[in-house]
């Protein structure tokens, strides 16, 4: 049996902490930017801005847990979510591909 390298665990701890501390900042830089245009453009207030936040954490953890997982529940889940798009913006959507600039 190999011998365990602690140096390769280490780093691969330092990897995951780090990529789970970005994707929580940029979480809420999202959901900062977000409360200050619906205040300043749509007059959203402090009531409506937590449950906007509310339901922000709620569904990115929902994706963030599929991008973080399974590459067929990955497909699956941008399938889904440009349905769901497709159906708010009509002839407006734009495709994943583009709006991510890649697959």
């Amino acid at each position: 049996m190999a011998k365990k390298n602690g140096l390769v665990d280490r780093i691969a701890q330092i990897r995951k902490e780090t990529f789970f501390t970005t994707q929580h900042f940029t979480r809420q830089l999202v959901m900062d930017q977000a409360a200050l245009i619906l205040n300043r453009d749509f007059g959203f207030g402090a009531e409506r801005l937590m449950r906007f936040n509310a339901a922000m954490v709620e569904m990115y953890g929902e994706y963030a847990d599929i991008w973080n997982t399974d590459t067929s529940d990955v497909e699956y889940s941008k399938t889904k979510m440009d349905m769901a798009l497709k159906q708010i913006y009509g002839d407006l959507f734009v495709p994943w591909e583009v709006r991510y600039g890649r697959s």
